[in-house]
């Protein structure tokens, strides 16, 4: 399919369920889906190339409006809304207190991403947990990666990089202000690099099988 100035559209979808895929010309990568295989994804799709065409009013200019307007322009990606019932009930059991809300977005510098995250608390109180229980998730983080540097490797196995997940976490920043967890990171260019070298090798593996 093309859209009304001829960029050609290509559709990947799996058995009619979410998510479609959609890649249009050669600069956008569309992901969408209703939530757990309900409503029509074609009317979906349809709504989504009709916002991106400008005939309607898009996510900006919704109830979301705020959230996007925190979005720097020159972010390479974002992630703005509310938090999914089902994402809630996952990881209940790992915080005591889940956003009502999340804007996050990264941008791209010199060496590497800066990735920024802020969530919207349902009070100051839960914004405290929140940071209480990340500091406690990133300790145990940091120790798991270093008992795991001790344990053999594989023979001939890709390098893994402990050292620069380590750094990465001990370099996480987060705090909590009135209802809100404010959180930033910087990912280096070489830990990308490495993390997917290690994933095309066993990837590599899998399919020799």
């Amino acid at each position: 399919m093309k859209d009304e100035k001829d960029t050609p559209i290509t559709l990947m979808q799996e058995r009619n369920g979410p998510p479609v895929i959609m890649l249009v010309g050669s600069t956008d990568l569309l992901v969408v889906g209703f939530e757990g295989n309900n409503g029509q994804q074609e009317d979906l799709v349809t709504e989504v190339l009709e916002a991106r065409s400008k005939k309607k009013a898009n996510a900006a200019a919704g109830p979301l409006k705020a959230r996007f307007a925190k979005v720097p322009d020159k972010a390479v990606a974002l992630l703005v809304g509310g938090v999914p019932d089902q994402m809630k009930r996952e990881l209940g059991f790992a915080f005591q207190a889940l956003p009502t809300g999340v804007t996050a977005f990264i941008e791209r510098e010199q060496k590497g991403l800066d990735v920024q995250f802020e969530a919207t608390m349902a009070n100051a109180e839960d914004a405290g947990k929140f940071v209480q229980k990340a500091g406690v998730l990133r300790k145990d983080g940091i120790k798991a990666i270093r008992d795991e540097m001790q344990n053999p490797r594989q023979p001939n196995g890709p390098p893994i990089p402990f050292l620069a997940m380590i750094n990465l976490l001990e370099g996480l920043q987060v705090q909590d202000k009135d209802d809100k967890v404010q959180a930033r990171t910087f990912v280096p260019d070489g830990l990308i690099q490495q993390v997917m070298s290690s994933w095309m090798t066993f990837g590599a593996r899998d399919f020799d099988r």
